[in-house]
């Protein structure tokens, strides 16, 4: 892994792995669909809280011990809707570099564990407010949350059912699609892929050796990060590919898809992109896509914003690396569909229609 990272980051990569190997930080995004009371909250989580681009977070203060601590558990209102997610703060922002209106249709490809899909919700159903009579406004966008995989997909459910009201979750739906066959073609305004990856910060962070759960002996296998290789990288870089490649084509014309990953390995991140680029970049084919001018944040305080957070800009995107912002790592890049594409046929409109009306059990 070594002389792989050394190549790309020079001098920078000893920092880098270091900062990869420390506990993640979290924040606790708080929920505007819970009634629990902003003076439980402050008492369970402290004052430290802000605003990030449109959702209130609060900071975890370490313990002066460095012990870590612990995560204080979120309470459930009568309606059983939890009062904040922990998650990192760098998920936020590709989520939120989507500009996710109130009537847009939107898809999450990969949702799974779902913390993503809670910030597009809360973007999406912003002016549904509890106990404010103003519920019947969830109605009008619609949010569809992909997960091939049926545990993760089991787990994703949880997530939903725990954080949105009922009446929000009735303009949720989840799927269980493979993101390489995806057939909603035309039919969605934003689109995000948070692909799987290498993840090297999961790997750093294993410790000793792996045991074989396939086997039933209980012998050890060789460490995560021995395991690791260039060719790994190389083999999710073709996956992400086909994923985003067909992600790409449930866009509707004008619409805009975000590609996200928490990879390092460039070859998973702006190389992707690229090739995308080489097969969509044309503005006469079928389907033309270029890489969205502001990045996903036209306005120049969000772009300082992102800035004092320590997001790096790169070819296509962004970057967030915890060794400048002790969240991460990250990286999105945002896309758009070019008007004039394809035109949406009628099939096309009934899926749509079906996504909007879609439900959540």
């Amino acid at each position: 892994m070594d002389p792989y990272f050394r190549e790309l980051y020079g001098s920078r990569w000893p920092t880098l792995k270091s900062a990869l190997k420390e506990e993640v930080r979290h924040i606790a995004l708080v929920n505007p669909f819970c009634r629990t009371s902003e003076h439980e909250r402050r008492r369970q989580l402290g004052e430290a809280t802000a605003n990030v681009m449109g959702l209130q977070v609060h900071s975890r203060a370490e313990p002066k011990d460095g012990s870590g601590g612990t995560y204080p558990v979120p309470p459930s209102d009568q309606a059983g809707v939890k009062a904040w997610y922990w998650m990192d703060l760098a998920s936020l922002l590709p989520p939120l570099a989507l500009r996710i209106g109130e009537t847009d249709a939107v898809l999450d490809v990969c949702a799974a564990p779902g913390g993503k899909s809670i910030v597009m919700a809360q973007r999406l159903f912003r002016r549904h407010r509890v106990g404010s009579g103003a519920e019947g406004q969830a109605a009008g966008g619609c949010l569809v949350c992909n997960e091939m995989s049926a545990s993760r997909r089991k787990r994703l459910n949880g997530v939903v059912s725990d954080y949105l009201p009922a009446d929000v979750r009735s303009r949720v739906r989840l799927t269980g699609c493979d993101g390489t066959k995806l057939r909603e073609h035309g039919v969605y305004d934003k689109v995000l892929v948070d692909a799987p990856c290498s993840s090297e910060r999961h790997i750093l962070m294993q410790k000793g050796p792996s045991r074989d759960h396939r086997s039933s002996r209980s012998k050890a296998s060789p460490p995560v990060i021995d395991r690791w290789s260039p060719k790994q990288c190389k083999s999710f870089a073709k996956t992400q590919y086909a994923i985003l490649k067909s992600a790409l084509q449930c866009l509707k014309p004008g619409g805009r898809l975000v590609y996200s990953t928490c990879s390092v390995a460039v070859v998973e991140n702006d190389f992707v992109v690229e090739k995308v680029l080489e097969k969509f970049g044309d503005p006469e084919g079928k389907i033309a896509v270029r890489v969205a001018e502001d990045r996903g944040f036209p306005d120049p305080k969000d772009r300082e914003t992102l800035e004092q957070l320590g997001c790096e800009r790169t070819n296509h995107g962004y970057c967030m690396l915890p060794d400048r912002s002790k969240f991460g790592p990250i990286y999105w890049c945002v896309l758009e569909r070019v008007k004039g594409g394809r035109a949406v046929g009628a099939e096309d409109g009934n899926k749509a229609a079906g996504a909007t009306s879609a439900t959540i059990n």
